[in-house]
């Protein structure tokens, strides 16, 4: 990590210098693979920041029984240079039509592309996380990689090149997970509408739409399988049913990028519990070399049959 590692404080810093978010300390929030967020002391008060304002906000389908919204928040500065299996499915539902929607936009974007084209760095550390680590992988799990490792070199060289094929790229999150998605700490209440905001965006990239997708699906699919709660399978159904339609081609290259999540980004987060690392590590392996080979049968077998159910 650290060959791809600037000094991001400092040119956080800068950047704040003459504006009225300009900063007396920073204090950077710890935890997570990426994370550079930041606890702020100003060096003038401000009176008050309000997050009311959305920048973007797609509603729920009106047969929806719980009304989520989901927003991203407003920008202040901008430096130009307990659950049900309803409730659940509905969240799910409402994040992947947000996603859906956010895609169809990024995708029109020139301006916006053009700016988010220069976050280099955001692209190398997704590659990094996600593919680059399944070679670490193989050394920390031989007795369970080491039989695919052609599949996983072969998986690694495709991402690779994808990441050079840029009119193939549009914006995307980079880091869509549930740790992203901010609900408000109230009871969830059939007939209200509920306001989700999607934040962190400070790893927004070209890449491919997949990536956020995948990642989604997977983070939801985790709380399965490390933890056996089914919430995170409501969601996950609901996830790629608000997503809407999509190719087997598209499925498949999100069931890659499910299982190299899983391999790799999951096992770098100890409340996870390192007793069950090499559980969800074949696991993931099973589910890239399947993806790999195109075997739609095996997973219309299994916990992902919803993700080939939405290309129909």
């Amino acid at each position: 990590m650290s060959s791809t590692h600037p000094d991001i404080d400092s040119k956080v810093q800068k950047a704040l210098e003459g504006t009225k978010f300009q900063v007396s300390k920073l204090e950077k929030i710890t935890g997570g693979s990426v994370n550079w967020i930041y606890k702020a002391e100003l060096t003038i008060e401000i009176e008050s920041l309000k997050i009311l304002s959305p920048v973007s906000s797609f509603g729920n389908q009106p047969n929806d029984t719980h009304n989520f919204v989901v927003r991203t928040p407003k920008f202040y500065h901008f430096d130009q240079d307990s659950s049900t299996q309803p409730q659940c499915h509905e969240l799910g539902k409402a994040l992947g039509s947000w996603l859906r929607n956010f895609v169809a936009w990024s995708a029109q974007q020139v301006k916006h592309r053009d700016l988010v084209a220069q976050n280099e760095f955001g692209q190398a550390v997704r590659h990094m996380l996600n593919y680059a680590w399944l070679h670490e992988r193989t050394k920390e799990y031989p007795g369970i990689l080491n039989d695919v490792e052609d599949i996983l070199t072969q998986v690694e060289q495709l991402a690779a090149s994808e990441k050079e094929n840029t009119d193939e790229l549009q914006i995307i999150h980079g880091d869509f997970w549930t740790g992203n998605v901010v609900l408000p700490d109230a009871a969830i209440k059939e007939g209200t509408k509920i306001p989700v905001f999607v934040v962190d965006w400070e790893m927004t990239q070209l890449g491919l739409p997949s990536v956020d997708f995948g990642e989604m699906i997977t983070e939801m699919y985790a709380l399965w399988l490390y933890k056996s709660i089914d919430a995170g399978l409501w969601m996950m159904e609901g996830f790629i049913e608000g997503y809407g339609h999509i190719s087997e081609e598209f499925a498949f290259r999100t069931a890659i990028h499910v299982g190299t999540h899983l391999v790799c980004v999951t096992t770098d987060f100890p409340a996870w519990g390192r007793e069950n690392y090499e559980r969800v590590v074949a696991a993931g392996k099973d589910i890239i070399v399947h993806a790999w080979k195109k075997d739609r049968e095996w997973f219309e077998e299994g916990d992902l049959a919803c993700l080939f159910r939405s290309e129909n």
